[in-house]
């Protein structure tokens, strides 16, 4: 008897949610379940170097509407066709109010089981809509658990009425050795011009929730006591021009720096060249926007980098305040601007953040040491 797992963010799909099921699979027992995964990209590369089985299929497209029809109307056939190919008893699925529906369907058809995954914003980001709403509680309240990636999102789904008993907190895991590889860094340092300078970093989805602007506001304030500071910005989204218009507002050009086309092993080369870490996330009520975790909290400190975040959404889980980085008020630039300078100008304090970080992420985060909280589930 195997699981089917349904996902429509998978490698080489990159983001936080991408990363979240991979490695969460990579803990699984590997003949327990079968990947159900979009065709994206270098797929076959990537599926040859993996020991687990995942069956590709076209369902994404960049037409937003008929994707969001796709991706519960195709899944549900290929689930079909899997299932009568493999002995599948449990679904997994992987976003609410797509395979959440497939994962309904199937049960009232051919009562199988199934769990969802959520992560906050999907269950926070159509709350406003009436009918939306009334599918949303009953795709949660007929899965046998519904696993919710921080303390913030079980809260989320305790408000939507699912018992309490039915929730399992499913923290997101990484893969620690790719953070600890021996680096050259002179190339980075070189290439974005960072020697002799204090070096503040954000790796994020450029989108207002984030508070790239909020730090931007702040670094004038932390220029009065740090002169050398620069602000590396590495992502892409929809609210890159007004981050820019803030930046020429602020008169900050050269100070803050935007990198949008950067390869994975480079970002890990700036998590490791970066002084501190910053992605003060607020929550965006009436677009039902909130950070669920922040995975990139994880892999900074993984490289023994402070972290500074947002006090908000699932953030707290993710960011252990004054041990593994700092807490701030995501809508006070004073304080965003406090907590950067003191990381910048105490290196044995920085250093400490750090160190703690790391191990925490070794201990309790690197997937080789399992999914305990969900294995049983397979």
């Amino acid at each position: 008897m195997k699981s089917l797992f349904i996902v429509n963010d998978f490698p080489p799909i990159v983001g936080g949610q991408s990363t979240y099921y991979y490695n969460l699979c990579r803990a699984l027992p590997k003949y327990s379940f079968i990947v159900l995964a979009p065709k994206w990209g270098k797929y076959k590369e990537f599926d040859s170097k993996q020991n687990f089985t995942i069956i590709r299929k076209f369902y994404l497209t960049k037409i937003p509407f008929l994707e969001k029809a796709l991706k519960i109307i195709l899944p549900f056939f290929y689930a079909l066709s899997i299932m009568s190919k493999n002995d599948i008893n449990k679904i997994h699925c992987a976003h609410v109010l797509s395979t959440g529906v497939v994962g309904l369907l199937l049960k009232i058809l051919f009562r199988k089981e199934y769990f969802l995954y959520t992560h906050s914003a999907d269950i926070m980001c159509y709350q406003h809509i009436p009918l939306i709403r009334k599918l949303l509680i009953v795709i949660l309240k007929n899965a046998s658990k519904v696993m919710a990636n921080s303390n913030y999102t079980h809260n989320k789904l305790l408000e939507l009425k699912v018992e309490k008993e039915n929730i399992i907190i499913s923290h997101p895991l990484i893969d620690f050795s790719d953070y600890i590889k021996e680096t050259n860094l002179s190339n980075i340092v070189q290439k974005y011009d960072l020697k002799g300078r204090k070096v503040i970093l954000s790796v994020n989805r450029l989108i207002e929730r984030k508070g790239n602007d909020m730090v931007i506001r702040a670094i004038p304030i932390i220029k009065r006591e740090l002169a050398n500071v620069v602000y590396l910005i590495v992502g892409t989204g929809h609210y890159l021009s007004t981050l820019k218009s803030l930046v020429n507002t602020y008169n900050l050009m050269g100070t803050v720096i935007f990198l949008e086309s950067i390869t994975s092993p480079e970002i890990i080369d700036l998590y490791k060249a970066c002084n501190v870490f910053v992605m003060p996330s607020r929550v965006c009520e009436k677009k039902g926007d909130a950070e669920g975790f922040g995975i990139v909290f994880l892999e900074a400190n993984a490289c023994g980098i402070p972290v500074i975040g947002g006090r908000s959404g699932g953030i707290p889980d993710a960011v252990i305040d004054n041990k593994t980085g700092i807490l701030v008020d995501p809508l006070s630039v004073d304080e965003i601007a406090k907590a950067i300078i003191k990381v910048l100008n105490d290196e044995h304090y920085a250093k400490q953040l750090g160190e703690c970080g790391k191990t925490r992420v070794k201990e309790i985060f690197d997937w080789r040491n399992g999914a305990k909280e969900v294995s049983h589930l397979f």
